[in-house]
């Protein structure tokens, strides 16, 4: 059975979950239609995506419990408390959640005793995936990838590349060595094992995903892929920045990082998730994707549009979008170069300690009165070379000092 959108358009989350017509087509077709179509208005599309995604997640709770109406009358007003629901017709927000529980019902109450309590009052629930990987990528020397069943394989090229072929069943590394894989496709509700590539400063790795999907990560990175993605969404998990080219499929593609995750068809975009920054950077350069933080009802979502840049503020937890003119600036990385736009030195030397894999030390003075820096940085000049450049732009010397490098004002 099929899902048609269009005729849930222009509804809120909360009159979609008390449509039951909308939630018993969800649960019906949730194999057939996955998401709603890229064509459809953006404020429309994100109302329809965090329905449909609350409606599935209480699906996979039990529907047996039964709970009385001064339960439901308990919950809810906790939910519209923590929510941030005030005003408006405040009767017909509280049947939002009496009659929902007629198709998806008392499995809130399920939730809400095993742990929606803390998703509601503000503590999110940690579903970041943990990467098994044992060595720290400032001590690595070269990538390595870490297969499902544990075992750990170096790839001895700078810029190496991998590659998923599903037919034959064998992961490509390099042009000649190839590893037999084991594993299954997985099907609904199976939890799927990882493999696991873990890029040090310094490298760069591209790889092909069993899908089609292309992956380029930058230098101290990790990301994590099953050898054949399952049939009701494409998930990996991220550590640090990649840009993806995503192969299209009704099958969502999902890329999970700490405090965020990126809902895709197809499409290419960058996105950057070191653990050490302060804010989550996405920026699309073709399709559309949509953003989100948090969980069940507290889920905030941001859909974007190409040539957008999407700053997740992870403190503040809300989401800074604006307009790029040159959004392959961002992704430049991946041939070798930085574009600058009267950046900071700061930012500037982040990004070349990850490249060359070494360190800067400096005071704040040093930051305050060297001069911002715009232009095209060319990283395959050479470490020494690039630190003359900036040197020279930003008005401040380098000096080596064992394994890393002093700043010093002229």
């Amino acid at each position: 059975m099929l899902m048609n959108w269009k005729n849930y358009c222009g509804k809120t989350v909360e009159e979609l979950l008390d449509d039951t017509s909308f939630v018993a087509l969800v649960k019906q077709s949730r194999s057939e239609e996955c998401l709603p179509p890229e064509t459809m208005e953006p404020e429309d599309w994100v109302e329809l995506m965090r329905a449909r995604s609350f409606i599935l997640d209480m699906s996979e709770l039990s529907p047996d419990l039964l709970l009385d109406e001064k339960d439901k009358l308990h919950l809810w007003q906790s939910i519209q408390k923590e929510a941030g629901f005030s005003g408006g017709n405040r009767k017909v927000r509280r049947s939002v959640l009496l009659n929902v529980w007629r198709p998806v019902a008392a499995v809130l109450v399920l939730a809400f005793v095993a742990g929606a309590y803390f998703i509601w009052s503000g503590q999110e629930l940690d579903s970041t995936y943990v990467f098994s990987g044992r060595e720290n990528v400032e001590s690595m020397s070269s990538p390595f990838l870490v297969l499902e069943d544990g075992a750990h394989i170096r790839l001895n090229e700078q810029e190496s590349e991998v590659v998923v072929l599903k037919e034959q069943r064998v992961i490509q590394i390099g042009k000649d060595s190839l590893v037999r894989y084991t594993s299954r496709r997985g099907t609904e509700g199976e939890i799927q094992a990882m493999n696991e590539i873990v890029v040090p400063y310094g490298t760069h790795t591209k790889m092909v995903l069993s899908d089609g999907t292309k992956v380029w990560l930058n230098a101290g990175s990790k990301l994590a892929f099953p050898s054949e993605f399952n049939t009701q969404e494409r998930m990996v998990f991220l550590e640090g920045e990649a840009y993806f080219e995503v192969a299209r499929d009704v099958v969502p593609f999902i890329v999970k990082v700490k405090d965020m995750r990126v809902n895709v068809l197809g499409t290419a975009f960058n996105i950057s998730a070191y653990p050490d920054d302060p804010g989550i950077e996405t920026v699309l350069l073709k399709g559309r994707v949509a953003l989100e933080t948090g969980s069940g009802l507290r889920t905030r979502s941001q859909v974007m549009q190409p040539l957008q840049k999407a700053t997740f503020n992870r403190t503040e937890r809300r989401f800074l979008v604006e307009e790029t003119s040159n959004a392959m600036a961002f992704v430049s990385w991946k041939e070798g170069w930085y574009t600058f736009s009267n950046e900071g030195l700061a930012a500037v030397l982040q990004k070349m300690e990850r490249y060359y894999n070494i360190h800067f030390t400096y005071d704040q003075e040093v930051l305050k009165q060297a001069l911002p820096i715009t232009g095209k940085l060319d990283m395959r000049l050479g470490a020494d070379t690039v630190f003359a450049i900036v040197a020279k732009v930003s008005k401040v010397d380098f000096i080596k000092d064992g394994n890393s490098y002093a700043l010093r004002l002229p």
